[in-house]
C-alpha cells in the first residue's frame, strides 16, 4: 500500500504527460474547454492518476493559470508549461509556512481534490449506495453541495428526500448503456421521454457533488437539471419555486415572511409539515450564523407542545454547515430553531404544491 507521499509523487510524475494529452491543439496552453472535454466515466478509459490530474486542472484552473508570472506579451490565457513547473514545485513544497496565503490555499485545495478523486476512483460507487436499494439511499444525508453553486436545487432535493423519497427514486430509470433517463414531473424541455444523462465519471463525482455512502443519485439529478436548463429557451427565475415545480409538477406556494408573527409561522409550518419546504435566509442572517440569501431544507416540524415547537433545517453544504444558533448544531448540517428564531432569520418560505401530475 502506497503512502500519501507515494501517490502524490505518482501524480506529479504524470502532470506533464496528461497536460500534453489534454492540449488538443498542441499550442502549449491548456484551455478550460480542453479539460472539460476529458471528464471521462469510470470504465477503464482513464487511470487513477489521469483522473486526479484532470480533476486538479478543473478544480484549480484559474489559480494554476496565475502561478507563473510571464511578461505581459508572453502570457496567454489558460495553464501554460510555466504554470505547470511552478505547480510541481508548489505541490512538493514541505515548508507550508513559507508560502503566501494564495499559494497555501491552492496547495491545500489541490491536494484535497486529488485525494478525493483517488478515493472515489477506488470506491467505484453505485447509483443507490452499496445495497442498491433506492429507499435506503434517497435521504437528505446523500445531498451535499460540491462546486456547482446550485444550493437552491440541492435544498429542494434534500427536502424532497426527507418527505417524498419514493417520488425522487421513481424519476430515475437505469439504461443498459451506462446511462440514466430522468423524468421530471414538471419538465420544461419538451423531451417527452425524459432527459438522458451518462453515468457521472470519477472527475464529475470529485468536482460537482460530495459523494456519500448513499450513492451518486443526487449527481445524476444534477446533471439532468443542467440538461433541462440548457435545452430550454425559456427565461425563468431559477429559485426554489422553480425546482419544486420541476420535481413535483405543481406550482409552489411562496410565502413572504416579512412581518409574519411566530404564531402564524408555527401554524403554517404545521399545516404543510408533510410537504417538501425550503426556506431562504434573510440578508441579515449572517449575524445569526447563517449564510445570507441561502436556501435551507425544512427537514422536520416538531409540534409536541406550543412551548417546544421546533423547526429542523438542513444546509445543503452538509457537515460544512456554519450555523451557530442558540439551539446548537446537529450532525450533517442540520439544526433546529424555534418560530421566533425562524421569523428573524428567513425571508421566504417555498412549499411544494398540493396537486401532483
Amino acid at each position: 500500500m502506497k503512502d500519501e507521499n507515494d501517490w502524490k509523487e505518482d501524480v506529479l510524475r504524470h502532470l506533464r504527460g496528461v497536460f500534453e494529452e489534454l492540449d488538443i491543439n498542441h499550442d502549449g496552453v491548456l484551455q478550460k474547454e480542453e479539460v472539460q472535454e476529458n471528464h471521462r466515466p469510470t470504465d477503464g478509459e482513464s487511470s487513477d492518476i489521469e483522473a486526479q490530474v484532470i480533476a486538479l486542472f478543473s478544480f484549480c484552473f484559474e489559480e494554476i493559470g496565475k502561478l507563473n508570472k510571464e511578461s505581459w506579451f508572453e502570457k496567454r490565457n489558460g495553464i501554460t508549461i510555466g504554470d505547470l513547473l511552478v505547480l510541481e514545485q508548489l505541490l512538493r513544497e514541505e515548508d507550508v509556512d513559507s508560502l503566501s496565503l494564495d499559494r497555501k490555499r491552492l496547495k491545500g485545495a489541490a491536494e484535497a481534490i486529488m485525494k478525493r478523486t483517488r478515493e472515489i476512483y477506488r470506491l467505484n460507487p453505485a447509483l443507490f449506495g452499496s445495497d442498491g436499494e433506492a429507499l435506503t439511499s434517497v435521504r437528505p444525508l446523500a445531498v451535499r453541495r460540491g462546486n456547482m453553486g446550485d444550493c437552491h436545487f440541492l435544498a429542494v432535493l434534500a427536502a424532497m428526500a426527507a418527505m417524498e423519497p419514493e417520488a425522487l427514486a421513481s424519476m430515475i430509470a437505469v439504461g443498459e448503456d451506462r446511462s440514466y433517463t430522468v423524468s421530471f414531473p414538471g419538465g420544461i424541455s419538451g423531451t417527452g421521454g425524459g432527459v438522458r444523462v451518462k453515468r457521472p465519471g470519477v472527475v464529475e463525482l470529485s468536482l460537482y457533488g460530495r459523494l456519500t455512502r448513499m450513492g451518486y443519485w443526487p449527481m445524476v439529478l444534477e446533471k439532468a437539471v443542467q440538461s433541462e436548463l440548457e435545452m430550454t429557451s425559456l427565461r425563468k427565475v431559477v429559485d426554489p419555486a422553480f425546482y419544486l415545480e420541476l420535481l413535483t409538477g405543481a406550482p409552489a406556494l411562496i410565502i413572504d415572511l416579512a412581518g409574519i408573527t411566530p404564531d402564524l409561522i408555527s401554524s403554517t409550518l404545521f399545516e404543510y409539515r408533510k410537504r417538501p419546504m425550503v426556506a431562504v435566509s434573510a440578508s441579515t442572517s449572517l449575524a445569526k450564523g447563517l449564510n445570507s440569501d441561502h436556501a435551507y431544507s425544512v427537514i422536520a416540524v416538531d409540534s409536541a407542545a406550543p412551548s417546544t415547537f421546533r423547526i429542523t433545517l438542513r444546509d445543503p453544504f452538509g457537515p460544512k454547515h456554519p450555523a451557530a444558533t442558540s439551539s446548537g448544531r446537529l450532525k450533517d448540517g442540520m439544526f433546529s430553531i424555534d418560530p421566533a428564531e425562524f421569523a428573524g432569520s428567513f425571508q421566504k418560505l417555498f412549499i411544494a404544491g398540493s396537486k401532483r401530475q
